[in-house]
């Protein structure tokens, strides 16, 4: 009885859960009904080549707010229990919350690097700012991703993108520093622990280069606001008692200010 039961409900189920009474967007002749199975079973990003375009952000901009349903639910817990006839001629159940998380990645790394950033700025969902972070912290060449980085980790909020920023490695490579260096020194002050031993280390390790050094210098003296403003950032910094902060704020201030350094790590 009870397989019949699922027989019978099997289709309606299927077709409630899975299909949406709004029009779906199309990417390369598919409906979003198509790509939500293929992300729950591949890796959308590698099998759908979007690349540089944005085609597929209508896609991915619906899968991204994907949910489960009463009936999707109902489905997902019937599959298992279907004989494999079944389950060879019916969809087998979507995944929401894979599905987001693959959409979101996928979205993060589509497109030129200003539709990366209002991503990075305003999308509402974390996942796919996430993405759009690591995928512009890979373009550490371009100052515009530079930019649009450093004006999230320099803002109150957002703490988990910011993580994500310095974890990554934001301007590591010493690439334009008088956009990263100024934006890691205002991410020693930051409310996240997180986000200022990570800014820190970034200060302390990654701006070696003499050239590097005296670029910084020279923008800070022709910016004598700004180089006030970061002195007494760096000054607040000296007195952590974390000895990260402590030594980064000494490594600059002697960069900067030519105050002879006293790391706490030596």
């Amino acid at each position: 009885m009870f397989l019949f039961v699922v027989v019978g409900a099997l289709p309606l189920l299927s077709w409630v859960a899975l299909h949406s009474p709004q029009p779906e967007p199309v990417y390369r002749g598919h409906p979003l009904n198509y790509w939500l199975h293929d992300m729950d079973q591949h890796d959308f990003f590698d099998r759908s080549s979007p690349g540089p375009n944005t085609d597929a952000v209508p896609v991915l901009s619906k899968a991204v707010e994907i949910r489960n349903n009463i009936f999707a639910d109902t489905y997902r817990r019937l599959w298992p229990k279907t004989p494999a006839w079944i389950q060879s001629r019916w969809p087998c159940p979507v995944d929401a919350a894979k599905v987001r998380k693959i959409a979101a990645s996928a979205l993060g790394k589509l497109g030129d690097v200003d539709f990366r950033i209002k991503l990075l700025k305003s999308h509402p969902n974390l996942d796919v700012r996430l993405s759009a972070a690591a995928s512009l912290c890979r373009e550490q060449w371009d100052e515009k991703a530079l930019q649009g980085l450093a004006d999230v980790l320099t803002e109150k909020k957002d703490i988990p993108v910011k993580i994500s920023i310095v974890e990554n490695g934001y301007g590591y490579n010493g690439y334009a520093p008088y956009i990263s260096v100024p934006a890691l020194i205002a991410g020693l002050s930051d409310g996240n622990a997180e986000v200022r031993t990570n800014a820190a280390m970034l200060l302390i390790t990654g701006f070696q280069e003499p050239a590097c050094v005296a670029t910084v210098s020279n923008v800070y003296r022709e910016n004598p606001i700004e180089r006030k403003a970061d002195l007494e950032r760096l000054s607040k910094a000296l007195k952590s008692d974390n000895p990260a902060i402590h030594d980064a704020a000494a490594h600059w201030l002697w960069f900067i200010d030519g105050q002879r350094p006293n790391y706490k790590s030596d």
